[in-house]
């Protein structure tokens, strides 16, 4: 299968399902998303973070060639949005704290690790 010529990782998203002749609904149910999260990286409202671009991949059944250009197109997409948020991760991480956190930089370096691993889906904090 061949990738699309659009750089940003929604349009290339809409290209793969549609040809592998998935509705969003369908490619939610394989990848075990929400057809919300569906719609919202097509439309790129949303960067994916690395977990969801292994689940994608997976559902949409990728070669390796094409796999890689779709991983490429997250990780551009992501890191732009981790610049813009003054990150150094490679998938988007929670949004820059205006009060900072003063001592947790080892609490800062484990969330970073979990969000950037398939061990958790959703970290909550207070």
């Amino acid at each position: 299968m061949d990738t699309h010529n659009d750089s940003s990782f929604g349009a290339l998203l809409r290209h793969l399902r549609s040809a592998a002749g998935l509705t969003q609904e369908a490619l939610a149910e394989r990848a075990q998303l929400s057809i919300r999260g569906i719609k919202y990286l097509e439309h790129d409202d949303r960067k994916p973070y690395g977990d969801t671009v292994r689940r994608l991949a997976e559902a949409l059944g990728l070669d390796a060639d094409t796999r890689a250009s779709f991983e490429s197109a997250a990780r551009h997409g992501a890191s732009a949005a981790a610049e813009d948020s003054q990150h150094g991760s490679d998938f988007p991480m929670p949004p820059h704290l205006a009060n900072g956190l003063i001592g947790r930089e080892m609490a800062i370096a484990a969330l970073r690790e979990l969000l950037g691993s398939n061990a958790v889906r959703l970290v909550s904090l207070t």
